[in-house]
């Protein structure tokens, strides 16, 4: 049970993480770099690109944001009363992150591109 706390937790911190960046992105106070944000092809080509990018991107990963936050509670909450339905939940908690985030990697590159 302690590893479902684990991994809740870990969802939640990714979540709250996700959350500072899409409001980064969505008011441009995410500067081009190489440590946070969206880095493809298209979105590294210039700082207009970037920007296009990350505000594209910025409600999709606002919602993985909201989606890590929501499953990692389901997830804690479940561990008490079933660890497979806890297992299940963080499960689909993460998926549908990565989910989400390809999503959004995919939205600001077609941001991107239409800038240049």
């Amino acid at each position: 049970m302690i590893e479902l706390f684990a991994l809740s937790l870990a969802l939640l911190l990714l979540g709250a993480l996700l959350g500072w960046l899409a409001r980064a992105a969505a008011t441009d106070a995410l500067r081009r770099n190489g440590a946070a944000g969206i880095r493809t092809r298209a979105t590294m080509a210039s700082d207009a690109a970037w920007f296009a990018g990350h505000r594209a991107a910025a409600p999709t990963v606002r919602n993985a944001a909201w989606a890590a936050a929501a499953c990692a509670a389901w997830g804690a909450g479940l561990a008490v009363v079933s660890p497979a339905l806890s297992a299940a939940m963080l499960g689909v908690g993460y998926v549908v992150v990565i989910t989400l985030l390809v999503t959004a990697a995919r939205r600001a590159s077609a941001a991107a591109d239409a800038v240049d």
